[in-house]
């Protein structure tokens, strides 16, 4: 599963490089924008992989993918986006703020996507199956809010 979340994160993290490119930059400097990024791609993915697995994000259980799971990504994209910026453009400063601002947002979307994506299917294939009976979980809070969650979790007879 790790090796399969790399190779998802090494697509990623170039798509997202290619496309923030392409569309900060015009179609005007394809040819010109993949030979410098031949050497700024492998920095880009060493930097952030640095800090996704820094992070956890090859460590979790995408099923159980929570909140405290999105701000971990948030944090791990952001900083490494940041110090992605910061080592590509201390030589030369030749690539604009605004790609890598690009670059952030599209990575956050895509590796986001890729972690939630899994929770999503798995707690819809549990609703999808037949002859459960649909129950109301009403006016327990947190404590409902946990009966809920549990319920969906384990192969029970009733759907919240």
């Amino acid at each position: 599963m790790k090796f399969l979340l790399l190779t998802l994160d090494l697509f990623v993290i170039s798509l997202s490089w290619l496309v923030s490119c392409h569309l900060f930059l015009g179609p005007q400097s394809v040819q010109e924008l993949f030979d410098t990024s031949k050497i700024a791609l492998p920095v880009i993915f060493s930097i952030k992989f640095l800090f996704f697995y820094r992070f956890g994000l090859y460590r979790a259980i995408l099923r159980y993918a929570s909140f405290h799971f999105a701000v971990t990504i948030c944090k791990a994209v952001t900083l490494g986006s940041f110090f992605a910026f910061l080592i590509v453009n201390y030589p030369f400063n030749k690539w604009p703020l605004g790609l890598f601002m690009m670059d952030w947002l599209i990575t956050l979307f895509l590796v986001g996507s890729s972690r939630f994506i899994p929770r999503y299917y798995s707690e819809n294939a549990q609703q999808e199956k037949g002859g459960e009976k649909r129950i109301l979980v009403y006016g327990a809070g947190d404590l409902g809010d946990a009966v809920a969650r549990g319920l969906l979790k384990q192969k029970s007879e009733f759907i919240p």
